[in-house]
């Protein structure tokens, strides 16, 4: 008798969920993306995006699988839902919004928005109070770039249902704790008012590239839609996860070939690392080890963990280290080859 596969018959199923989609607004859980370039091609070159991979695919599955069930909880809880999935647009920005829930509570009510999340982010955002949202989407963004598109994700959701508050919840994937956060629209107007600006200027931008009877006149020459597209971020912390950068061919050095290293000293210290942060002197003795064995380490993979650095305007060089698990490995190693290709079909391109 064979012994099946049974692994491989739901990744097989799960693939057949892989497909890109047509994009022709402005999505809310997208519109707080630094890059207005990014932006554009999601509405005129939606099927030149990177097609997702197998990994990434089954993490967005299974973050769905968690915040439906915390809707569930909710109403077991006896929390009143009054509105779930609700569908917006504003047609002034051509933003679209897709609202998780309305809940009321003690007669208030409040748009909710439900994020599932790996144990790392999790615990970076433990470390800040209910009413910090902002401030922890702010600074945790600038190790986790897709977390700056979030506030204006809750804020929309606010301004759409004329409500003064909205709630978001993040749960850890691993253990089901959850993090509760709120986000005032009031002391946030200015901030909402530039991403409708945004909205206006990608709107503008994609309208460049449609003729007079709604064909779409994309791609045109690259002269031409160089002189039509915003310029280009040009940040290798946001391009490197961009779905755009093989279209975009970003100036910017992707830094080294990812490393894999066998080290079980060097996992070791790391892990050490984490479980010895809250002892400042071991942590701090430790650290300068670390800073020590990751200078000029620009993107490695050891073990269980992932090591990326750079050098500051001062020349300082500046470590990150996230655990990952084997789907993030998996996904990380694709990306790298996929980067690869670009230097080289840019190193080609400038030879030819």
């Amino acid at each position: 008798m064979n012994r099946p596969n049974l692994i491989s018959q739901i990744y097989d199923l799960r693939a057949k969920g892989i497909r890109l989609s047509p994009c022709h607004s402005n999505r809310a859980s997208q519109i707080g993306d630094p890059c207005e370039r990014s932006l554009v091609y999601r509405r005129i070159a939606w099927d030149k995006a990177e097609r997702p991979t197998i990994e990434r695919q089954l993490n967005f599955d299974e973050g769905n699988l968690h915040e439906g069930a915390i809707m569930v909880d909710l109403q077991k809880a006896g929390v009143k839902v009054i509105e779930q999935q609700i569908a917006f647009i504003d047609r002034q920005t051509n933003i679209t919004a897709h609202l998780d829930a309305v809940v009321e509570v003690e007669g208030a009510l409040f748009p909710l928005e439900v994020k599932s999340c790996s144990p790392f982010i999790y615990d970076a955002l433990a470390k800040y109070g209910p009413e910090d949202y902002i401030k922890a989407m702010e600074q945790l963004g600038e190790i986790y770039p897709w977390l700056k598109k979030y506030p204006a994700q809750v804020l929309i959701y606010c301004f759409f249902k004329a409500l003064p508050t909205g709630i978001i919840l993040f749960k850890n994937k691993a253990n089901g704790r959850l993090l509760q956060f709120f986000v005032d629209l009031d002391p946030n107007v200015p901030y909402l008012d530039a991403i409708f600006e945004k909205a206006k200027r990608v709107n503008q931008c994609v309208g460049k590239f449609f003729g007079p009877s709604g064909e779409m006149l994309f791609p045109v020459d690259k002269k031409e839609a160089e002189g039509i597209l915003p310029p280009r971020l040009n940040d290798r912390d946001e391009c490197r996860g961009c779905d755009f950068k093989g279209l975009c061919l970003p100036d910017i050095d992707f830094g080294s070939p990812l490393q894999i290293k066998d080290d079980p000293g060097f996992e070791a210290k790391i892990d050490k690392f984490f479980l010895l942060e809250n002892f400042a002197k071991q942590y701090d003795d430790l650290n300068e080890t670390l800073k020590g064995q990751c200078r000029n380490v620009e993107n490695m993979i050891v073990g269980k963990f992932h090591v990326t650095g750079k050098a500051d305007a001062k020349g300082a060089w500046r470590k990150k280290i996230a655990f990952i698990d084997d789907a993030d490995k998996a996904s990380i190693i694709e990306q790298s080859k996929h980067l690869q290709e670009i230097i080289e079909r840019k190193g080609a391109a400038a030879n030819a």
